[in-house]
């Protein structure tokens, strides 16, 4: 091997990757992921769309079990810790346990060039035959002697690496990372539900960032506004409560952690279980409206199914789509959402899988210049709470995102 075409440093090793087929023949992109077939495990390519966990998906490039200057492939199921590519004696590319030998070693090694189709991407090249290059075939993998266009694009892959922190806080401290957020909204303290926006009701305590809605007597926004006119039930309601929410843009400097493709964002978050409440993760346009994605939507008097609505601006109109799906008893624990968002499709995972995907290649081009929103809702498009109802509170353990 000529290390002068290795093109990745090694400080980009131990990260977390996806393995995209460059020369997908479908519209929808296409993923390596392990999968169990009569008992076996199998790689395959396959859409996200498919049931499987995307956990089952996600890699882990570790430096070469036989020569560290190359890189070896690990899953990051937690169920195949230890399992690495590997080539075996037919040239079929399978998922296999370690066994510790030098043997499955110099098969689990590999050297990551350039890719053979197109210099933006990588190739992956057999440790000890240098003319072999790991290709999906028949939506498996073998190794294979490249010799022509065809086979160059199936030894071409986009790589999607998590090595690119962009944002992310496990709220460790004891007060609001003000390099990263800003207590309430960058437009003012109310928006489209029966509570004002106060930051006492934003506290990080305990490696938590808890939103926290409270009855009070009366309340009045910053405009001097008692209630508002909601549109969603055709009717004004006055503001009950004071609540928490918080936006990614720093508090001094007013710089907005901007999102306009290639990335992957993920949180955790344990929901309200009471009456008439309207949390959301969410992120909104810095520039204009729409675009929108809300990641998730939750309306705690519907309190077994979730959210998640796209907009985007057509011919100067709102053009929305939204997938309601069913969760369960959600607000018994935390869970884990997920945005992946690039200019091939945008997914949406609850808990790993697949709540919502959109391979719209033209509508996906409307969504830019997006920042992220946490929010606990009263009322409005949920129902109002009950008069008895007097305290609710969202919690996040993490947000994380990745550039890739």
């Amino acid at each position: 091997i000529n290390t002068n075409t290795i093109k990745h440093s090694r400080s980009a090793l131990n990260s977390i990757v996806r393995f995209e087929a460059h020369d997908s023949v479908t519209s929808a992109a296409r993923f390596l992921r392990y999968v169990n077939e009569d008992g076996k495990t199998s790689l395959r390519l396959r859409i996200d769309q498919m049931p499987e966990p995307i956990y089952h998906a996600k890699f882990v490039e570790r430096p070469g079990l036989y020569d560290p200057n190359g890189v070896s492939i690990e899953s990051d199921s937690p169920y195949r810790k230890g399992y690495f590519l590997v080539r075996n004696s037919d040239n079929s590319i399978t998922l296999a346990q370690n066994d510790g030998t030098e043997s499955f070693a110099r098969r689990a090694t590999f050297y990551k060039v350039s890719g053979l189709n197109d210099s933006n991407h990588s190739s992956y090249q057999v440790y000890d035959d240098p003319t072999r290059y790991i290709c999906h075939s028949n939506n498996g993998l073998r190794a294979e002697v490249v010799s022509d266009y065809n086979s160059r694009g199936r030894a071409t892959w986009k790589v999607r690496a998590e090595n690119s922190p962009k944002l992310g806080d496990r709220f460790d401290g004891s007060s609001l990372d003000t390099s990263k957020w800003r207590k309430g909204y960058v437009w003012g303290d109310s928006h489209n539900y029966s509570a004002v926006v106060r930051d006492s009701q934003v506290v990080v305590d305990g490696g938590e960032l808890i939103l926290k809605a409270e009855r009070v007597n009366s309340i009045q926004n910053s405009k001097g506004e008692w209630g508002y006119w909601n549109n969603i039930k055709g009717r004004w309601t006055s503001y009950k409560f004071k609540t928490g929410a918080v936006s990614g843009v720093s508090t001094s400097g007013w710089n907005y952690t901007l999102f306009n493709g290639d990335v992957y964002l993920e949180g955790s978050f344990k929901l309200p279980s009471e009456y008439g409440f309207w949390p959301a993760f969410w992120l909104n346009c810095k520039d204009d409206w729409p675009p929108e994605i809300d990641i998730f939507e939750y309306l705690t008097d519907n309190p077994r199914y979730m959210y998640t609505v796209f907009h985007i601006k057509t011919n100067g109109q709102d053009n929305s789509r939204t997938e309601k799906y069913h969760v369960g008893e959600i607000w018994k624990d935390y869970h884990k959402f997920a945005l992946d968002w690039n200019s091939e499709y945008v997914a949406v995972y609850f808990d790993d899988h697949v709540a919502f995907y959109n391979n719209d290649k033209n509508y996906i081009k409307g969504f830019y210049n997006l920042y992220t929103i946490i929010n606990l809702g009263v009322g409005g498009w949920a129902e109002e709470p009950s008069g008895s109802t007097n305290y609710a509170e969202m919690k996040v353990k993490y947000i994380r995102s990745f550039d890739y």
